[in-house]
């Protein structure tokens, strides 16, 4: 079939996009329902800090040490699961993984402290970025946007001035993540006063959809045989900064 050819050759476009719609339901219920965005680590650990130096309370310095912990944590399980395992498998058990760490969010009570309430959201964050750390030569993150802000900007100029294709497509690809993030984040405006911390579960259908271009257009059994190691050499434009 033509659509499933389709499909196998723009998997990893698919894939990316469809996380980055997780990204942004994660970031909306986070920010909205929770009161703080749980998906890096300048704020956090800015807040962190300040605690320390400026602060009087010390249980917040904890939880936002734990919060750090936690994302380390995220971060160091994708990156050594990426050593160790081939591309493929390490979607698919992000995106189980995920899919689990979402249901225990959704079950954490409303009157939860801030901190605390998001830890689970900074570990699976982590462990997506990870994970979806780019695709098509893009450095590109899925689960915040400061650098896709930039680099689509800077796309977007540079085909103005240049009328260089590479650039066109550059600044369409960075577009598109940001579009499929912030349409995520405005589907949870929209369902959070309805559903509340429950809210975090729309994160299933994207999730869904993942899995189902995982086992349609790149199985364990079709994948080859390399392992992806983190390096400059596997992204040619953009960082992941936030």
């Amino acid at each position: 079939m033509k659509a499933l050819k389709i499909l196998k050759k723009r998997r990893d476009h698919f894939l990316h996009m469809l996380m980055a719609f997780v990204g942004g339901t994660t970031a909306g219920y986070a920010l909205l329902v929770r009161g703080e965005f749980a998906q890096a680590q300048t704020a956090n650990l800015a807040k962190l800090f300040l605690n320390l130096t400026a602060g009087s309370v010390h249980q917040e310095a904890l939880e936002c040490l734990i919060a750090a912990i936690v994302f380390a944590a995220g971060l160091t399980a994708a990156h050594l699961i990426k050593r160790w395992q081939p591309k493929e498998r390490c979607e698919i058990v992000c995106i189980l993984v995920e899919a689990v760490f979402i249901f225990l969010e959704g079950l954490v009570p409303d009157g939860t402290p801030v901190m605390p309430a998001c830890w689970l959201i900074f570990t699976l964050t982590a462990y997506q970025w990870g994970t979806f750390a780019g695709v098509e030569g893009y450095n590109c993150s899925t689960i915040f946007s400061s650098n896709n802000f930039k680099q689509a900007l800077f796309g977007w100029l540079d085909y103005a001035m240049d009328k260089d294709k590479a650039k066109l497509h550059r600044a369409a690809f960075y577009s598109l993540t940001l579009v499929m993030f912030y349409s995520a984040v405005s589907v949870q405006g929209l369902f959070a006063g309805f559903f509340g911390t429950r809210t975090v579960w729309l994160a299933f259908a994207p999730l869904a959809v993942s899995a189902v271009i995982w086992l349609l257009a790149g199985s364990i059994e079709e994948e080859k045989e390399e392992h992806f190691e983190e390096g400059p050499e596997n992204f040619g434009v953009g960082t992941s900064e936030l």
